[in-house]
């Protein structure tokens, strides 16, 4: 990775782990990581959604599995369940978000 895509994608992380902490996460962790790490357990159909929804807009450049591997990365972290409030404001940031980039992954993925 050069030095400056080294600093794009650390900067995508920090925005990243804001989200989550904005949305009551783990500071330390992604939006990824912790849908990846409820999902993985069932607990409710909205992360199992979620974490359908960000799989398909990171599958150009990470796979199917973007975030089980983003919770696996994560594992020693803690993760803190979403009141509904929470879920209500992730779900109407991480659609539309993961729209985009979604379509601009596979755009540049195309071209590249």
């Amino acid at each position: 990775m050069t030095e400056r895509n080294s600093y794009i994608y650390n900067v995508l992380l920090s925005v990243d782990q804001l989200g989550n902490t904005i949305f009551g996460g783990n500071p330390d962790s992604t939006i990824s990581a912790r849908t990846g790490y409820f999902a993985a357990r069932g607990s409710e159909r909205f992360w199992v959604i979620q974490e359908r929804v960000i799989n398909y807009a990171f599958k150009p450049v990470d796979g199917s599995n973007h975030c089980r591997e983003a919770w696996q990365a994560d594992k020693n972290e803690t993760m803190y369940e979403a009141g509904p409030v929470a879920k209500i404001a992730m779900a109407l940031t991480v659609l539309p978000l993961c729209l985009v980039i979604g379509t601009a992954l596979r755009i540049y993925k195309a071209f590249a």
